[in-house]
């Protein structure tokens, strides 16, 4: 019996260290109301090219893929590149028939952020674009979650799964004749994401000041847009979270009409010369 009563004694010791262990996790975690997530963001490119070889088909990129970061504290977040990754990617070339061509995808450049004061629900967004920087400020947009029931864990950290469908529309990029020609078509975004209450701040890549929690992960049209944390830190200068204010300050509709334009003129010079060296480029962000 005093042997049964020892072992019994014992388990409850070694469950009580664990869940004091638990619970030291939990109250670490708790505290984080400041820091910075480092994400890794992936996009399925979709590119069709008319009259290209089987070998210069398989020469166009598929995805790309770069990193990102989210500093958050005083309920502001802050997005911006990873400055190791605001290069060019340049992907493989071929040559085929007399015709040299080189796939490059463009992401965003260093100097494109995305403040957000999480607390108003106002986002400051400044972004290049044919050589031009703009600061654009509009509210945000809450769309309609709703909770799964899921959870799972990423990073140490218990999260839960969150999902809304948005309807709008995406530009298709198509080589026809020898020209980069786009198209606006409907598309319906389903959207999936997974946020952790253990970091109580509204931050992540994307649908920031939506959520009760930070975002982890999100998945777009199973797999077509994807941002995934790879490290969690409490580490930042939260001086260094602030609203951007160099570039052209300029409305969300009229950046929309201006980049339209700008895509027009740059749609006439992107073509493939038989004979020649030519590069075709793709933004990708």
């Amino acid at each position: 019996m005093k042997k049964i009563m020892i072992a019994g004694c014992i388990i409850l010791a070694a469950s009580q260290v664990q869940a004091q262990q638990e619970q030291g996790k939990a109250s670490q975690m708790d505290i984080l109301k400041q820091g910075k997530i480092l994400y890794e963001h992936t996009i399925q490119l979709r590119i069709r090219i008319d009259g290209l070889t089987p070998e210069m088909q398989n020469a166009i990129p598929r995805s790309r893929t770069n990193r990102l970061e989210v500093l958050f504290g005083n309920n502001q977040s802050l997005r911006r590149a990873v400055v190791d990754d605001i290069a060019d990617d340049a992907v493989q070339g071929m040559s085929s028939g007399g015709a040299n061509v080189q796939f490059r995808t463009m992401g965003g450049g260093a100097n494109d952020i995305v403040y957000t004061d999480l607390g108003a629900g106002i986002r400051t967004q400044q972004t290049e674009f044919a050589a031009k920087t703009y600061i654009i400020t509009d509210t945000v947009t809450k769309l309609p979650w709703k909770l799964t029931g899921d959870t799972k864990v990423i990073l140490n950290y218990p999260c839960q799964k969150a999902v809304t469908q948005v309807m709008g529309k995406r530009t298709n990029t198509n080589i026809v004749d020898g020209k980069a020609v786009q198209e606006q078509v409907a598309d319906t975004s389903n959207i999936e994401v997974w946020f952790t209450g253990v970091i109580p701040v509204s931050a992540g890549p994307d649908y920031m000041a939506q959520l009760p929690g930070a975002i982890l992960e999100i998945d777009i049209n199973n797999g077509r847009d994807v941002y995934k944390a790879i490290e969690v830190s409490p580490k930042i200068d939260v001086a260094s979270i602030k609203e951007p204010k160099n570039g052209k300050k300029i409305s969300r509709e009229e950046f929309n009409k201006e980049r339209e334009k700008l895509m027009k003129e740059m749609q006439s010079q992107m073509q493939i010369r038989n004979g020649s060296n030519g590069t075709i480029m793709f933004r990708a962000n």
